[in-house]
């Protein structure tokens, strides 16, 4: 996959699960790649340990209120995201980024206690979230 990126220089949570990035050039080739959410998305939930005690798992306790226990079903995820503003039912595909769950985990941008889930915009993990929104984060 071709890959381009360059500094981040600035950013700033705008709310609505989105944050507003300047300066850094992201652009992942998600051509040929289709992911679901239920087959794609939801197992790096789990391959990042997200889904454990004391992360995002727990309810209305889980961290930022977000609850992707993979004991649920992949729509019961998917409506936990929604209503967290984890992802803005607005997000603009044409630009994944700017949403909280591919931005928080990813090393450098924001703070999240949980880790840099996403070392750099290399991480398959981080792909598949982003050519899945970018494919319109659709409940598939």
């Amino acid at each position: 996959m071709n890959r381009v990126f360059g500094l981040l220089l600035s950013f700033a949570i705008v709310g609505c699960g989105t944050v507003s990035i300047s300066g850094l050039k992201n652009s992942v080739d998600c051509s040929g790649s289709n992911p679901t959410f239920a087959a794609n998305v939801v197992p790096v939930f789990s391959s990042k340990s997200c889904d454990t005690a004391g992360c995002h798992i727990g309810g209305a306790g889980a961290a930022g209120g977000l609850d992707l226990d993979t004991g649920l079903t992949a729509t019961e995820i998917y409506d936990n995201i929604i209503a967290s503003d984890s992802l803005d039912p607005a997000t603009d595909p044409d630009d994944p980024l700017n949403t909280v769950l591919i931005a928080k985990p990813l090393r450098g941008l924001l703070t999240h206690e949980g880790g840099d889930n996403f070392e750099d915009l290399n991480d398959p993990d981080y792909q598949q979230i982003y050519c899945w929104i970018a494919d319109g984060a659709q409940n598939n």
